[in-house]
């Protein structure tokens, strides 16, 4: 730094200048040996703090009627509805449509062959997917990615067969 003899404040310049390009979103914090660590929470100790949340039993458990529990999220390479990913070729010649995946013991109870037409209902409503016969879920269990909806065609929503129920202080969707 031009100015100062400082090599102090030559590092704190050098850090903000490699972590963060652009505005800082909040003041760094030098440790007592002169580092500055990658991570700082913006509390008075510098680390995060996390909130436990007490166990909640889940709002349906499968049963007679609905004895697959289903899974839904989202697949790494498309976010949420795919409004922009999905404009992206490569991307969509990843997973050019929504499936169901189900273990290789449900697809021989349920007669259900590798991409089979599968309605998937609940209360609520239904969808109607490809399947995968995969190990990568556990038996009694079945996953669908949450992103194409019926503007890509009809019963694809897998979300209108999803429960509406959230956590109450972080609002996001809960089993």
């Amino acid at each position: 730094m031009r100015g100062t003899n400082s090599t102090k404040d030559q590092r704190r310049s050098e850090f903000i200048a490699i972590a963060f390009v652009g505005s800082l979103s909040q003041t760094g914090k030098e440790n007592p040996d002169g580092t500055w660590p990658r991570l700082v929470f913006p509390t008075a100790s510098g680390k995060g703090v996390f909130f436990a949340r007490p166990h909640v039993v889940p709002a349906e458990m499968p049963e007679a009627e609905f004895p697959i529990a289903l899974n839904t999220g989202r697949l790494q390479h498309q976010w949420h509805t795919m409004t922009k990913t999905s404009k992206v070729p490569m991307l969509n010649k990843l997973n050019p449509g929504p499936f169901l995946e189900l273990h290789p013991e449900d697809a021989q109870t349920l007669d259900i062959k590798e991409k089979d037409s599968v309605e998937i209902r609940s209360r609520r409503g239904r969808a109607v997917l490809p399947a995968i016969i995969t190990e990568r879920v556990r038996a009694g269990n079945c996953f669908a990615p949450m992103h194409w909806n019926d503007a890509y065609g009809a019963d694809l929503c897998i979300n209108a067969v999803t429960s509406d129920t959230i956590d109450p202080v972080s609002q996001q969707p809960r089993a």
